[in-house]
């Protein structure tokens, strides 16, 4: 008997145990950066990234309601939602709305002597045990757009911009792309970048195709005599379909399935791109 409550004992302790690895398996994750602690709470598999300014019938994950200046929010996943009819419509976050738990993907990075979270061309701080929304910090560089950045031109010099931020491209010395901060609220800002330091903080089921009817062959198609490629020195207003991006020299490139190379330029404040070697 005495075996048997042992036996029962040792069983108990085990499922026990079991069941606290599984709760904090389900935690979110906390990574300690420059002594405060952000949170990571990781998207469900398959979760689809909404666009700003598109309206959806639903929130496409669990959501917080907030209230902000007399008007309710919904955030889910990084995202703000405002009710729009019948819909739901994805906006920017307004300046000083708060937030418990910061999105999945966030990158930590100290620009002066504040620590900063960016996410989607959202920018927070720790405010009050929570992150608060703060105004772009012009002059940073984030590793990543904005998902609906647009291009623009300006003076002949190329931005990408989303709600009034702008974002400048920039090759660091190791090869990377980043993009710098260079403008806000709709207009752009000068800045003394060497007098600010910025550190990088440790950071469908497919478907059967429906039953088709036998059709008899058509007569082949008379084959299109293939356009003649451009030559080194041309300059052209579109790049080939399936271009990749490359970084040569701290130079970026982009690269044609038929080995061009091109290279970016601005004229008459329109991008176009000049074939400057073949392979």
């Amino acid at each position: 008997m005495k075996k048997l409550l042992n036996i029962s004992k040792t069983i108990g302790v085990t499922v026990l145990f079991l069941l606290v690895v599984s709760v904090l398996n389900a935690q979110p994750r906390v990574r300690h950066v420059g002594g405060y602690r952000p949170v990571y709470t990781p998207a469900p598999r398959g979760y689809y990234a909404p666009v700003r300014g598109y309206h959806y019938t639903r929130i496409g994950g669990p959501s917080v309601t907030l209230s902000f200046g007399g008007m309710p929010y919904y955030y889910s996943y990084g995202y703000y939602y405002r009710p729009y009819g019948g819909y739901y419509r994805v906006v920017a976050p307004p300046i000083g709305i708060h937030v418990g738990v910061l999105p999945p993907g966030y990158w930590a990075f100290s620009f002066g002597a504040f620590p900063y979270f960016y996410f989607n061309g959202v920018f927070y701080r720790q405010y009050n045990g929570g992150y608060e929304v703060v105004d772009a910090p012009v002059g940073a560089e984030v590793p990543h757009l904005p998902r609906g950045a647009r291009v623009v031109v300006i003076n002949d010099l190329k931005y990408y911009e989303l709600d009034g931020t702008y974002y400048r491209e920039v090759i660091k010395d190791n090869g990377l792309v980043r993009y710098q901060i260079a403008g806000k609220n709709g207009r752009l800002e000068t800045y003394d970048s060497a007098a600010i330091q910025q550190q990088d903080l440790p950071q469908e089921q497919a478907v059967a195709p429906a039953p088709q009817t036998a059709v008899p062959p058509a007569a082949p198609a008379q084959a299109t005599p293939a356009a003649p490629l451009p030559k080194v020195g041309d300059v052209v207003e579109a790049l080939p379909d399936g271009t990749k991006t490359v970084v040569l020299n701290n130079q970026k490139y982009f690269v044609s399935p038929a080995n061009q190379y091109y290279q970016e330029l601005i004229k008459d404040n329109k991008i176009m791109y000049k074939v400057v070697a073949e392979y």
